[in-house]
């Protein structure tokens, strides 16, 4: 039946997003920027889940509505995967678990308590609670009253928290979509707006009691996260306004981006609405701040997910504005050919790994290349001579910059679809197939494990077909292959591309050409004075290199180059 494969897709992303948040809890092994990620897609796959199938069953549309698929599972047909054989033997303690089992896999508690609160809160009204009147969840192991509960509670303090964002973006004080805000309180805001709800919204509700259970009280790191990574952003920009001298928008999108992180993260965003409610209704008491987020690790998560690609994002389009930390990597490099400097430079070893040293140095290291060679590369490109964008050295992923659009841009009225998604698993399969063709002309493995064995230059375009086919069939087929996907796509953009300091490789970037520019300073002062006046644009900083390969090739190249090595020895030593 359409209607039972419908609640096993639900139950099997259920069980996919638990198990990863049951790591964290445990293990740490999942990032916490990941799990929100994942889980709010789950939400939005929700949806999709949904739409396809009232599109199915459009002649018949009361068939793809929660309560008739709720009454038709648990009262009348019953589960395909339960065993309704000698009930009369259970005692009633099993008897009531057995129900219970059912009842959860039908979502059924969230949906109760989504009916109860449609009674308790008035149409347009915004429940006000004393802190001593709150109940808060307890945390622990439940029986069957426990778990009841549990959930009243943790939906109970969700759907309050969510009356006053709806109530606030009603009047204006916040935008529909407030940033990076997931898609479980926004279907929260539709339940209490439309006084309705749908099969995602009770998935949604169901995937967060879950996630609540299991984290107990760990549900705030996510929050701390927050705090500490908010902080540390907002220290950055400020210490690097001065510095940002170049296209006007850079600067006002980071005195932007300061004001978000003060309003919206480091601050309740909330206090103002609560405390005007508060004092009208007399109630003195304070109230406990930033409950919101306190209590939605995938909000925090995404927030603080959106820290990390707008702090990357700036820093990239402040880097690639001038060839500076372009041409440190060419000396960088340069001196550890021939073992000039065996010490590591950990912020360019993580730019050179993940861009590519071929790409960046316009080329690959010959065996027999000299610090010369490499340095002549750069010179002869031209970069030293004038400031100039080098973004073309450092191209940026699809799936970073699908997750820019999608949790780090602004999207006035309307909720984002699945696109970004189809974008990542693109990049992913057509890596993939890349793999595939690189390894032409010897034994490869399929992505299934399998040996193929290829005698050609480049991958044969059936081949290279069916495993686009395959990839893009299991997608489509598999909600948690896709989740899967998403997941190794986060980690990895967490650990590659993010851990990129941008700003930090440009401050050091600068402090290395300065230490250069002292010791051949007798060079410098002959052939470019003008890298001594102190106004300089430090873009102009990367003059040197020619300076540095002249005296490479008119002088001693061995003694030269030791000097060079000296300079970048010292200078990683203090790192």
């Amino acid at each position: 039946m359409i209607i039972y494969c419908f609640f096993q897709d639900f139950n099997s992303i259920r069980t996919y997003i638990g198990d990863r948040w049951t790591e964290y809890f445990y293990h740490k092994s999942v990032s916490l920027d990941t799990l929100a990620v994942i889980t709010n897609a789950a939400c939005e796959i929700f949806h999709e889940m949904e739409y396809e199938l009232e599109k199915t069953l459009e002649d018949v549309p009361q068939l793809a509505q929660y309560d008739y698929m709720l009454e038709t599972l648990f009262f009348e047909y019953g589960l395909d995967h339960v065993d309704y054989s000698g009930e009369d033997q259970l005692t009633d303690r099993e008897r009531k678990y057995k129900i219970l089992g059912e009842a959860d896999w039908l979502g059924f508690p969230a949906y109760s308590h989504v009916l109860q609160l449609l009674q308790a809160i008035p149409p347009k009204k915004v429940p006000l609670f004393p802190a001593s009147a709150m109940k808060r969840p307890n945390y622990g192991v439940h029986e069957f009253d426990g778990f009841r509960r549990f959930t009243r509670d943790v939906i109970n303090e969700l759907a309050i928290e969510c009356c006053h964002t709806k109530a606030m973006k009603t009047n204006g004080e916040l935008p529909m979509f407030a940033i990076a805000q997931d898609e479980l309180t926004l279907d929260f805001e539709d339940i209490l707006r439309m006084r309705s709800y749908t099969s995602a919204i009770i998935f949604d509700l169901s995937l967060y009691t879950d996630v609540r259970y299991i984290l107990e009280d760990q549900v705030v790191d996510a929050f701390d996260l927050l705090q500490a990574t908010a902080t540390s952003m907002k220290t950055t920009l400020e210490e690097q306004m001065p510095n940002i001298r170049g296209p006007w928008d850079l600067k006002k999108e980071c005195r932007e981006r300061l004001v978000e992180i003060e309003t919206y993260m480091l601050r309740d965003f909330l206090e103002g609405d609560k405390a005007r409610r508060f004092e009208e209704k007399g109630i003195n008491e304070p109230f406990e701040r930033n409950i919101l987020l306190k209590s939605d690790p995938v909000w925090s998560g995404l927030l603080n997910f959106r820290c990390r690609l707008v702090l990357d994002n700036l820093g990239y389009r402040f880097v690639t504005e001038s060839p500076v930390v372009l041409g440190t990597a060419f000396v960088y490099v340069a001196s550890r050919l021939e073992g000039v400097s065996a010490l590591r430079w950990p912020q360019m070893d993580r730019l050179l790994h993940f861009y590519g040293e071929d790409k960046i140095l316009q080329g690959a290291i010959l065996p027999d290349s000299t610090p010369a060679d490499l340095i002549k590369r750069f010179v002869v490109s031209g970069l030293a001579a004038v400031e100039v964008p080098v973004n073309n050295y450092l191209n940026r992923s699809r799936s970073l910059e699908a997750f820019y659009q999608r949790y780090a841009k602004e999207h006035g009225y309307s909720r984002q679809p699945l696109a970004y998604l189809r974008e990542i698993i693109r990049e992913r399969f057509d890596h993939q197939i890349g793999i595939l063709s690189s390894d032409a002309g010897g034994g490869v493995k399929t992505p299934h494990g399998k040996d193929m064995s290829v005698k050609r230059t480049s991958l044969n375009p059936a081949v290279a077909q069916v495993v686009q086919r395959e990839a893009y069939q299991s997608a489509s087929v598999s909600p948690v292959r896709l989740l899967e996907i998403l997941e190794e796509a986060t980690t990895s953009l967490l650990e590659n591309q993010l851990s990129i300091d941008y700003f930090k490789l440009h401050q050091q970037s600068v402090q290395l050409l300065r230490e250069l520019l002292v010791e051949f300073s007798p060079e410098v002062k002959k052939d470019v004075p003008s890298l001594f006046d102190e106004n300089i644009r430090v873009g102009k900083l990367t003059l040197l290199l020619p300076v540095v390969y002249r005296s490479m090739t008119d002088g001693s190249g061995a003694e030269v180059t030791k000097r060079l090595g000296k300079v970048i020895t010292g200078f990683c030593e203090r790192l």
